[in-house]
């Protein structure tokens, strides 16, 4: 029997995400929806939704309700996307700390991180600096956060298929960062995993970290209700330094809460200081 996805079956799971971690999906989510949890319904032998939601209502519930929340909060993530994000480190946020002289590591956060593209992505664009530069930097960390242990999963094994031209990366840094394993397969080198740390984090449920320079918390926003956007950001405005950065999505950006945060224009867009 083919599993079937009902508009009534998908209205209860846009309010099963929302009440597991705050993600509010649109309308317009569903097609992406259907694909995605097709193939669960199929795994697990099932009709339709209401036979997976008696299963998340049942005993050892845990495991797939985490599967289920892995698949519809997993983005589609390449490889320096959205060049806001990567032009402001490379070519505003390291120079100025490289002149500032910060004499104490600097920490930078990776919200919602994925499979692990963006955290990697920045400590490639730290370690070119260096390379360029050397001795002007301070020590960086970086923290990455996801509520899906799947997507961490695949984070921390930092393997992925990478097709030629297709997937956001230079010749140069594929040769730099990056050892063959398969046909197409490449895995991030040891020394860089080794800068990035995961964890897994609701950023809607739990306590945030503190103690950042930078935070990087794209392609977030979208998936909440409004409340629950300004309740995130003035608790991300308490996880950053004094005279720390905030970087949205280029489609993303702060309505009110002009006593947090400052914006600040830069090419090509607009990121936020901490007040």
């Amino acid at each position: 029997m083919t599993a079937e996805i009902t508009q009534p079956d998908y209205e209860s799971f846009r309010l099963f995400l929302h009440d597991a971690c705050g993600i509010l999906l649109g309308a317009a989510s569903q097609r992406q929806v259907r694909r995605r949890l097709l193939r669960i319904l199929g795994d697990h032998g099932l009709a339709g939704l209401p036979e997976l939601a008696d299963r998340l209502a049942g005993p050892g519930r845990n495991a797939l309700r985490e599967q289920v929340i892995d698949l519809l909060t997993r983005a589609e993530s390449r490889w320096f996307t959205d060049e806001l994000a990567f032009r402001f480190i490379a070519e505003q946020w390291l120079p100025t700390q490289a002149r500032n002289h910060v004499d104490r590591p600097l920490a930078i956060w990776s919200a919602a991180c994925c499979t692990g593209e963006e955290p990697y992505g920045v400590a490639m664009l730290i370690e070119e600096f260096r390379e360029a530069h050397p001795g002007r930097l301070a020590d960086v960390t970086i923290v990455a956060t996801d509520v899906a242990k799947g997507l961490l999963d695949t984070a921390r094994q930092g393997e992925y298929d990478l097709m030629t031209g297709e997937d956001g990366l230079s010749a140069a840094r594929r040769a730099a960062f990056f050892s063959q394993t398969g046909p197409d397969r490449w895995q991030v080198s040891p020394e860089l995993r080794a800068r990035v740390g995961f964890r897994k984090l609701n950023l809607r449920e739990q306590s945030l970290p503190a103690g950042f320079d930078l935070v990087l918390c794209r392609n977030v926003l979208r998936y909440f209700t409004a409340d629950v956007r300004q309740d995130l950001l003035t608790r991300v405005h308490r996880s950053l330094n004094p005279g720390g950065y905030l970087v949205l999505a280029s489609t993303e950006a702060i309505s009110g809460l002009t006593d947090l945060y400052e914006p600040m224009q830069c090419s090509p867009g607009i990121v936020y200081r901490k007040k």
